[in-house]
């Protein structure tokens, strides 16, 4: 009897550990969801992490998301590098930074729908490939 009330505490253990390891991976930042500044500190150009993460300003993103904002996020052309690392992105608003070069943008093939809105871009090339892209002249 007593090896069986181990067994259910240990059993129990486990799916309060892994229940709570599902909360934690709800409450990072979603899709469309802007993380909130964090100083001046700019993201290094390192890989994801092993639990398909980057880091830009500061802020975990999962290298899985389709969608992501950063408008209004003073972020910089050295903060672009990290992205590289979402192959999946689909639709991305960088919208009013002082960003003026897309070259990071380059390699995002799956990017459909781009918004770069109050950005002095230097060169529009990088991003030929999107449908969609909002801020560029005409």
């Amino acid at each position: 009897m007593k090896k069986l009330n181990t067994m259910t505490i240990t059993l129990c253990t486990l799916i309060i550990v892994l229940f709570l390891f599902q909360g934690c991976q709800l409450l990072l930042p979603s899709a469309h969801t802007a993380a909130p500044a964090a100083g001046n500190d700019s993201s290094s150009d390192i890989p994801p992490d092993l639990s398909g993460y980057i880091t830009i300003k500061g802020e975990r993103y999962s290298t899985a998301l389709t969608e992501l904002s950063f408008e209004f996020m003073d972020l910089h052309d050295e903060d672009l590098y990290q992205l590289r690392y979402m192959p999946n992105l689909t639709w991305l608003d960088l919208s009013y930074n002082p960003i003026t070069d897309l070259t990071p943008l380059a390699g995002l093939v799956n990017l459909r729908t781009l918004h770069m809105k109050g950005n002095p871009i230097r060169d529009w090339t990088p991003v030929s490939h999107v449908d969609v892209v909002l801020g560029r002249p005409d």
